[in-house]
């Protein structure tokens, strides 16, 4: 072996020494074959500044990083990492009505108690249909089958004992209220339920724990109401062996 290579080796099997501040050491991948030298360092350097502009890492942290690595591999190419991006929490909520009145949880919160529908956030694997239905079961111990979606709502909530920033996005559906399975145990917070008329849920905004409970009894009284079939979920979702590769 030529003494390049011994060096290379060498260089190799010593420890990783820590990225500067803004670097991600599983961001920097690849080892084109065409490339030798420090030609790939220069590129680097050229694609960096005229690419990414003002979302770009400082040079001076860029240069420094590849003055580190090029000694170890001179052709290796570094990806900036994607920054973080914000995502809502996604949560279904049901419109129950029978003889004029609407099915309610009164629940526990750092808040005290407080009026929800029967409602809650979506779980890995399924369609905001079933999940409506499974946290209608949960909450109220009835089986319920959505049969119309009343809206999609987004708001925005800030904890009062964390002070978390979140923003909730709604489906919010009708449908047909079940069997009543008296022996299930009402889910962790859920205190009672209870059947209101829509002039004593209006009566009580300050007991509401959003205010989409509200938004959504008015557009289910105005007789909104859209197909099923306007959620649609991919079988990607529900079902692994449909994961398709990308």
């Amino acid at each position: 072996d030529s003494p390049a290579i011994h060096k290379r080796r060498n260089a190799a099997d010593r420890p990783q020494r820590p990225l500067p501040e803004g670097l991600e050491r599983n961001r920097v991948i690849g080892r084109p074959s065409c490339l030798h030298g420090h030609e790939p360092m220069r590129r680097i350097r050229s694609i960096h500044s005229s690419r990414l502009g003002s979302n770009a890492i400082p040079c001076e942290i860029v240069n420094t990083f590849l003055d580190l690595v090029g000694a170890v591999s001179p052709a290796l190419v570094i990806i900036p990492a994607m920054p973080h991006r914000w995502k809502p929490n996604v949560t279904v909520a049901a419109l129950i009505e029978r003889d004029g009145r609407f099915l309610l949880v009164e629940e526990e919160t750092t808040d005290g108690l407080k009026l929800n529908n029967p409602a809650g956030h979506l779980d890995p694997g399924e369609s905001p249909i079933q999940a409506c239905a499974r946290e209608v079961l949960e909450e109220t111990a009835h089986d319920f089958e959505p049969t119309a979606l009343i809206g999609v709502y987004l708001n925005r909530f800030t904890k009062t004992r964390t002070g978390d920033d979140i923003t909730y996005l709604r489906f919010a559906f009708a449908g047909t209220l079940g069997t009543h399975h008296d022996w299930r145990t009402l889910d962790t917070g859920i205190v009672r339920t209870l059947w209101l008329t829509p002039d004593e849920i209006r009566a009580c905004p300050e007991r509401h724990r959003s205010p989409l409970l509200l938004r959504g009894l008015e557009d289910y009284l105005a007789g909104q109401r859209f197909p099923l079939t306007l959620v649609h979920t991919d079988i990607s979702v529900t079902e692994p062996d449909g994961v398709t590769a990308r």
